[in-house]
């Protein structure tokens, strides 16, 4: 894959989407949505393996390269949104479905229109890649709440000898319906724990999300 507008190790960065991708298990019949996409590795490598993919970002620049990237690697099968990934999902969830979503937010981590927009529509798979431990815990809680369990998780050093696991790759699957599902309900929060593993001694962190 060729790209412009990347910053990132290219060859960290290839296992990770590797490894995103795997977890996703997409096949020709799907319709992949990639939330906050950037300049749209994550769907240019997806779309080689989906029927159809749905980029979406919110940094119009960002989008601009999404679509020379898409062009000049001869893509075909990706489409770019220069949007809120919250709002695109809030009004997608209203009349349409996808098969799998993989979801890379800043930091912040995703928003509550994005996730209940998620439950919403019940995506077969979502792989949520993020920078931010934390915030990641976070929304997966959520998700978790609203009938999804967490199978798989993958953590990716990206600054060795530091204190930093920059990026995980939580794969979530097994959507079980929950009945009378609140935002606020804290019931179910046994079911879900993060245990996050500190090793000053050598300066690199794992995390590890259970369901």
């Amino acid at each position: 894959v060729r790209l412009v507008g990347s910053e990132m190790c290219i060859e960290t960065a290839e296992k990770l989407y590797k490894k995103a991708i795997q977890l996703a298990d997409i096949s020709k019949n799907d319709t992949v949505i990639d939330a906050y996409c950037g300049i749209g590795t994550i769907g240019i490598v997806a779309s080689k393996k989906a029927g159809k993919v749905i980029g979406v970002e919110l940094n119009s620049e960002a989008v601009s390269d999404a679509k020379i990237n898409a062009s000049i690697n001869n893509i075909k099968n990706v489409t770019f949104v220069n949007a809120d990934a919250g709002d695109f999902l809030v009004e997608y969830a209203k009349n349409a479905k996808a098969d799998v979503v993989i979801m890379d937010p800043p930091r912040s981590g995703s928003t509550p229109e994005f996730l209940n927009s998620l439950l919403k529509i019940k995506p077969d798979r979502i792989v949520y890649i993020s920078c931010g431990p934390d915030t990641q815990a976070r929304d997966i809680k959520v998700l978790v709440k609203g009938g999804y369990k967490v199978t798989a998780c993958q953590p990716f050093d990206l600054f060795p000898h530091t204190e930093h696991v920059e990026v995980g790759v939580v794969y979530i699957g097994e959507f079980v319906e929950v009945p009378n599902f609140r935002e606020d309900n804290e019931e179910s929060s046994e079911e879900y724990c993060i245990w996050y593993e500190e090793t000053h001694s050598d300066r690199i962190n794992i995390f590890y999300l259970i369901a």
